[in-house]
């Protein structure tokens, strides 16, 4: 039996798809403060920083998978960022391939430094292995931990 090591239980709430587009595109780097929510989520998916699934339920609470995509195609399309050419420090996340469409985003997030990994322990054997868990929400303290990663570090 696996068990996550967590810092234990959260009362705090998950934020959805639209909160955080919303807080990458208020973002003074990206100059979207003159919109109205409205505006600058539409414009995100003009930008292709957020796809269909988000703009149609932008309500949905977003899990770790969808703000690894959106904070990728932030970097590729509104900061001109390249990619990372060695993604093998990835590897280390046991669940990397359990979303094939995800890795790519995952991995990058990862290799630059801007999403961390969960540590779980196989409670059999006392064996830990690294995980991105891609299917959690996000809470907002770790929200503005990833956007202080995201502008607070060297490219």
């Amino acid at each position: 039996m696996l068990s996550i090591n967590d810092k234990g239980p959260s009362n705090k709430m998950n934020i959805t798809v639209r909160e955080f587009t919303l807080a990458i595109m208020r973002d003074d780097n990206i100059g979207g403060e003159m919109m109205t929510d409205d505006e600058l989520f539409r414009e995100a998916y003009t930008m292709n920083v957020i796809d269909n699934q988000d703009y149609l339920h932008p309500d949905d609470y977003i899990t770790r998978k969808a703000a690894a995509r959106i904070i990728h195609h932030t970097l590729l399309y509104l900061l001109d960022e390249i990619d990372v050419s060695d993604i093998r420090p990835a590897n280390v996340l046991v669940d990397l391939y359990d979303c094939r469409t995800c890795v790519l985003h995952i991995a990058q997030v990862y290799c630059k430094g801007i999403m961390g990994s969960k540590t779980i322990t196989d409670k059999s054997s006392g064996k830990t292995y690294e995980i991105f868990d891609m299917n959690s929400g996000i809470e907002h303290d770790e929200m503005n931990q990833i956007l202080s990663k995201i502008w607070n570090r060297s490219k």
